[in-house]
């Protein structure tokens, strides 16, 4: 199933303006490289602002975790990486799932503070939610339609990286200044 959400582009909307300057520098904050313990590194492949968020059913090889951001900005952050896939054994599952989800906290712990450093902005993240092959469609369809014309989206890709191999980690950012009058 795809659908696109998109701005409607018939008016001018101040909000919009002021949710899209909420991070002057996108590359700035989102960093390059962090190494995950001695085990991994997470490696930046491409960040981008956009004007339409793409709504797919993720398949079964992905596991989709959501987090909330909360402070000084509002929205949520949902990751997506098709780790099933690379795992062989029950036990190299449990590895690789544990290392995405600690990566994935370390690198918006990360983007956190470099909000707060670069834009004196102060936010937070809620403890992250492993969404279930059930509730994967419901819980991306609910967050999805929480996008707001006047957010700021952004999508981002990320390689995390060990020794055996690469994975990709997909991050979809809906951010709204909390003083905004629009409720997420």
């Amino acid at each position: 199933m795809m659908k696109l959400l998109k701005r409607s582009s018939k008016k001018f909307n101040p909000t919009l303006l002021e949710n899209q300057n909420i991070i002057t520098d996108i590359n700035s904050v989102f960093p390059e490289n962090i190494q995950i313990y001695q085990r991994a590194n997470l490696t930046k492949i491409h960040v981008e602002k956009k004007e339409v968020i793409k709504n797919y059913e993720f398949n079964e090889i992905s596991m989709v975790i959501s987090f909330g951001i909360t402070g000084e900005l509002k929205g949520f952050v949902i990751c997506e990486s098709p780790i099933v896939s690379f795992a062989r054994s029950k036990e190299k599952y449990n590895f690789i799932q544990g290392l995405y989800v600690e990566a994935m906290n370390i690198l918006l712990g990360k983007i956190m503070t470099n909000i707060e450093n670069d834009e004196d902005t102060l936010c937070y993240i809620t403890p992250p939610k492993l969404l279930s092959k059930e509730a994967k469609g419901s819980i991306l369809l609910k967050e999805i339609e929480k996008f707001k014309e006047n957010s700021l989206l952004i999508e981002a890709l990320y390689h995390l990286e060990t020794q055996e191999r690469q994975i990709p980690c997909h991050l979809y950012f809906e951010i709204q200044n909390s003083h905004s009058n629009i409720e997420v």
